[in-house]
């Protein structure tokens, strides 16, 4: 089930391997799936959403919980930040 996201103009998302996930078994996934990136719905010409399926040990986070700060965050299927790796 893909991660969906909302963005306006101008914001971004960031993806990068999860530090604690096994950077090898990351690599594999990545390189074996790769990331899917679908535009889900557009509303008032000026929101996009997103469907972003990529493998588990990926973290991809809205850029407003990236900016200033090196925790860890991880989202569920709603885009909601987990304490932990969301199942």
């Amino acid at each position: 089930m893909p991660l969906i996201l909302g963005r306006r103009v101008g914001e971004k998302i960031h993806l990068t391997i999860d530090p604690s996930a096994d950077q090898e078994e990351a690599l594999r996934r990545l390189i074996a799936d790769g990331i899917e990136i679908e535009v889900a719905s557009i509303k008032n010409n000026n929101h996009v959403r997103l469907a972003i399926a990529a493998p588990r040990e990926l973290l991809v986070l809205r850029e407003e919980l990236v900016a200033g700060s090196n925790e860890q965050y991880h989202m569920d299927n709603d885009g909601m930040q987990c304490e932990s790796p969301c199942q």
